[in-house]
């Protein structure tokens, strides 16, 4: 149970990723964070902020933890516990079959893409089997997102085979991540004021 007189740390700003992330999304930010601040890294070792890190994965990572989490974010940030629910279940991409986990999926497939090019410029690849997993669909969805996603521009093929985002890809991601900051900040105070 999450201790509400300790002083509150805001999990999901500690992954740099959003309360809407859904699971895959948090595990990839995770293992990067985790791997760049490692206490053993030699250049970029940070061991306070690793072990927030490794705080804040162990909180989100379990579905009631998380929701135990985000009754007490809803209500630290100032807003009706039952509209913060509300709010973040219809911006959480859909679990089920369909268009939901298709915008999942894609999505789960750039930033795990934005983040290896940031990682390593000169080897920005990631193989297509590697992508089924961590987007966590089937052969054939795999083959249909990276189709779209090659056809929009947003990503191509590496000269070792493997697919990295493109230039397209990065101004996407980033326009999406300010869209949805933009989106709950506005509901967020659209929630306080009705709150009011």
């Amino acid at each position: 149970m999450i201790n509400e007189t300790e002083d509150f740390v805001d999990h999901y700003a500690m992954l740099d990723v959003l309360p809407t992330a859904d699971g895959s999304t948090i595990e990839h930010v995770f293992r990067h964070l985790a791997k760049r601040f490692h206490p053993d890294h030699l250049e970029t070792a940070d061991p306070i902020r690793f072990e927030a890190i490794i705080a804040a994965h162990n909180v989100l990572k379990s579905r009631e933890r998380r929701a135990e989490y985000d009754r007490l974010y809803a209500a630290r940030a100032g807003r009706r516990q039952n509209g913060a629910a509300q709010i973040a279940g219809a911006l959480r991409p859909l679990e089920s079959e369909g268009v939901g986990s298709d915008v999942g999926a894609q999505t789960t497939i750039l930033l795990a893409l934005y983040y290896k090019r940031r990682e390593n410029a000169g080897k920005p690849g990631i193989s297509a089997p590697h992508l089924q997993r961590m987007a966590d669909c089937s052969l054939e969805h795999i083959d249909f997102h990276i189709w779209y996603l090659r056809e929009k521009g947003l990503i191509q093929r590496t000269d070792e085979g493997l697919w990295a985002i493109t230039v397209v890809g990065i101004d996407h991601v980033m326009t999406e991540h300010q869209r949805k900051t933009t989106e709950i900040r506005l509901i967020a105070q659209a929630a306080d004021a009705s709150a009011a």
